[in-house]
């Protein structure tokens, strides 16, 4: 009889604790990760509450190098890019909630050249950090002026 209850106990303490984890709000977590080869080496992939893909972030030797792409709730391309020794390089492309492209920005290093804004689909700034110089456009991608950053 009392191992009957023992057994019972033991069972409605895991059920328990299932259950603790399994409702336990993911949000803003890395909750699973891909080794590649080494323990350094791997893919993070974080989630929504809803379980919906938030980001993916490649890692080589324990920095993030190689794509990384963030995600709306409803799945679509929030932003990616690449990274390069934890340094963003390259060209990094942000869109909104409805897939339209909101700005693309160039990176060295780390660094940030260039940042060109859109707006319904049309260039409506750029911020040149090498020729230090703001550039606006009209709706029809013709410039209204240059000045200095």
């Amino acid at each position: 009889m009392n191992n009957k209850y023992i057994i019972r106990a033991f069972y409605m303490l895991w059920v328990i604790i299932l259950l603790f984890f399994s409702c336990q709000d993911n949000n803003n977590k890395i909750i699973d990760e891909k080794n590649i080869g080494d323990v350094k080496d791997k893919q993070s992939i974080e989630y929504f509450p809803n379980g919906v893909i938030k980001s993916k972030y490649d890692y080589k030797d324990g920095k993030k190098n190689g794509k990384f792409v963030r995600y709306y709730q409803n799945s679509s391309i929030m932003e990616y890019g690449v990274f390069v020794n934890d340094e963003l390089e390259g060209y990094v492309y942000s869109f909104s909630e409805s897939g339209d492209t909101v700005s693309i920005s160039k990176f060295s290093n780390g660094n940030l050249l260039e940042f060109v804004r859109y707006e319904e689909g049309k260039k409506s700034m750029k911020a040149d950090h090498v020729e230090k110089t703001f550039t606006r456009y009209d709706d029809n991608g013709i410039i209204i002026d240059i000045s200095p950053l």
